[in-house]
């Protein structure tokens, strides 16, 4: 932990390199998962082009139908940014888990996609296969979160998902239109 916390000592200060060569020493198996959290968005942000060049051959795979490359790669993207490119991290990790046939991590990855990005053709998307793969869609309300059924009817529980905020890549209009084909 001490590592940790000398690491975002110096990324607040803005000290990128010792930064990095005090987080890349950090045990992360010996992290608590919220300090796990914090890590990988340090290392997310401090190793930019490690994260761009693990999504940009997760994307490929994925765009070649290797499945299984494609989530060896994106896992990694989306836990350090799940809202890198504007979620395509995420959404292609699904479609990935999908092809493969593993369908609560599908389901799972479905599911943060519609909690970040509501209401675009995307969504739409997730949550058809959602129901297609058998979940249940959650959707967020004021008073807790709403579970849908596939017949359409919805519930109400009172636990709510949170997500950490983070900032999003570009606008990628084209691509989410290319990604529903």
């Amino acid at each position: 932990y001490e590592m940790l916390f000398d690491a975002n000592t110096s990324f607040q200060a803005g000290d990128m390199d010792t930064a990095a060569t005090t987080l890349d020493s950090v045990k992360v198996d010996e992290l608590s998962d919220n300090a796990k959290a914090i890590y990988n968005q340090m290392y997310g942000k401090i190793h930019a082009e490690d994260v761009k060049n693990l999504y940009e051959a997760g994307a490929a795979a994925y765009e070649a139908k290797n499945y299984e490359e494609a989530v060896t790669n994106l896992v990694q993207v989306v836990a350090m940014d799940e809202k890198y490119d504007n979620g395509y991290a995420v959404y292609y990790l699904a479609r990935s888990y999908e092809a493969l046939q593993q369908n609560d991590e599908a389901i799972a990855m479905f599911q943060k996609f519609l909690d970040n990005y509501p209401g675009t053709s995307r969504a739409k998307y997730c949550t058809s296969a959602i129901a297609r793969l058998g979940g249940q869609v959650q959707t967020q309300s004021t008073t807790g979160t709403t579970t849908q059924n596939t017949a359409g009817t919805a519930t109400q529980s009172a636990t709510q998902t949170q997500t950490a905020p983070q900032t999003p890549a570009t606008d990628t209009t084209a691509q989410d239109q290319a990604a529903q084909q």
